[in-house]
């Protein structure tokens, strides 16, 4: 719509000028041919653009959202990534955020070498223990304070940024739970694999259908 818009813009501009920068000498129907003739020529590349570009075929998406479940205990981030462990991650970057002021630290594993079998972990204990052959790039802090963050995000593993707010504050009322979100709500890890593949697909999930 943006680029049909565009050309329509430039088609009217190039008509007026066309219009406008005829001499005396030149009739007025000759003129407006003339400026007809314009937009055509104008009109004509944006018209063929945009068809090629409605005929390019969409990506599909899955049919359901990808969710990763998370709760807090003792100042740690646990991360319900499935049921079963993700296969060959070759890197994961655990970044944690907050808009004012303006703060973001993350923790950067990468291997060179192949990729880790990863299941669902705890950010600390990853940071001292990760699996091999992940190899540690960039630590969190030594001041770290999940409270101190607005989101998480996890590039390599699940690209969607979660606000931490309802995760540090509820934990503590729902023990051996783990937060999916607004929609899906606090679930146990034996309730979330039921619901994979169905409400939701875990970052580990191998079985997604796509629409």
């Amino acid at each position: 719509m943006i680029l049909f818009g565009l050309g329509a813009v430039v088609c009217v501009v190039v008509g007026l000028v066309l219009i406008g920068a005829g001499s005396s000498s030149v009739s007025g129907r000759r003129r407006w041919w003339l400026a007809v003739a314009g937009v055509v020529v104008a009109g004509l590349p944006f018209l063929v653009l945009w068809a090629f570009l409605a005929g390019q075929p969409r990506p599909l998406q899955p049919d359901a959202p990808t969710q990763a479940g998370l709760r807090v205990d003792d100042g740690d981030l646990a991360v319900w990534t499935g049921a079963e462990p993700c296969e060959d991650v070759g890197r994961l970057f655990v970044k944690f955020r907050t808009s004012e002021p303006r703060v973001s630290d993350e923790l950067r594993l990468d291997s060179d070498v192949g990729g880790a079998r990863l299941g669902p972990f705890w950010v600390q204990e990853l940071q001292e223990d990760p699996p091999e052959p992940l190899e540690i790039e960039q630590r969190l802090p030594a001041s770290f304070d999940l409270a101190d963050y607005e989101t998480v995000t996890m590039i390599g593993l699940w690209g969607g940024s979660v606000p931490l707010e309802p995760v540090v504050a509820a934990s503590a009322d729902h023990p051996g739970e783990y937060w999916f979100g607004e929609d899906l709500g606090w679930m146990t890890a034996s309730e979330a694999a039921e619901r994979d593949g169905e409400d939701f697909y875990s970052p580990c999930a191998t079985d997604m259908t796509f629409e």
